[in-house]
C-alpha cells in the first residue's frame, strides 16, 4: 500500500488517494468479517493491509499539508498518537466484550471484524466529507514537471534505507502485537 498509493497520490490527489484507501480497507474488513474460510481470511487481511498501508504516507503527509506553516509535525505527532493509542485499547475492550457476552467463538471474531468494518465505513464517509487537497499539493502538483525522475535519482540510497528500517519496524512492532488482543 505504501508502495503504490504514495505515488499515485501524487498523480490523482490526496483526496482522491486517501479515498481510495478508504475504499480498500473497507472491502477487506468487510471480506473479513465474511470469510467463509482460512484462505479468505488470509487474502481479506492482505487486502485490509494494503489499504492501511497506503494509510500511512497519505495521512502523514496530507496532515503535514493542510497545516498552517510549523504546525505540519505537531499535526504528523497527534496523528500517530491518536492512531498508536485509541485503536489497540479499543481493539481491547471490543475483544473483551464480546469474548465475555456468552457469544460463540465463531460469531466473537466476526463481531471483532463487524466493529472494524463500521469504524472503517464511518472512516470513509468522513474522509468523503472533509478531506481536500491541501493549497500546499494544489501549488506543487502544478509547478511538477519531471521532478519524480529526479527525485530518485538524487533520493534512491535514503528512500531505500528509509524503506528497509521501516519494515525491519513494522515486523517488530506488528510482530509483538499479535498477542496484544
Amino acid at each position: 500500500g505504501m508502495v503504490t498509493f504514495g505515488p499515485l497520490s501524487d498523480v490523482i490527489g490526496r483526496r482522491a488517494g486517501l479515498i481510495t484507501c478508504s475504499v480498500v480497507t473497507l472491502a477487506g474488513a468487510v471480506l473479513s468479517m465474511c470469510a467463509w474460510n482460512v484462505n479468505a481470511l488470509i487474502l481479506a487481511r492482505i487486502i485490509t493491509g494494503i489499504g492501511m498501508g497506503g494509510e500511512y504516507p497519505l495521512a502523514s503527509t496530507h496532515s503535514a499539508e493542510s497545516g498552517n506553516a510549523g504546525d505540519g509535525a505537531r499535526n504528523v505527532a497527534l496523528l500517530y498518537l491518536f492512531g498508536s493509542g485509541g485503536g489497540p485499547v479499543l481493539c481491547d475492550f471490543v475483544t473483551f466484550f464480546l469474548d465475555i457476552s456468552g457469544l460463540p467463538p465463531y460469531l466473537v471474531w466476526r463481531g471483532i471484524f463487524l466493529v472494524g468494518s463500521l469504524l472503517s465505513f464511518a472512516g470513509l464517509v468522513l474522509r468523503f466529507l472533509t478531506t481536500q487537497n491541501s493549497k500546499q499539493f494544489t501549488k506543487a502538483a502544478k509547478q511538477a514537471k519531471g521532478t519524480r525522475r529526479n527525485f530518485f535519482r538524487y533520493y534512491w540510497r535514503p528512500l531505500l534505507g528509509t524503506a528497509l528500517i521501516w519494515l525491519l519496524f513494522d515486523i517488530v512492532e506488528y510482530g509483538l502485537k499479535q498477542n496484544d488482543a
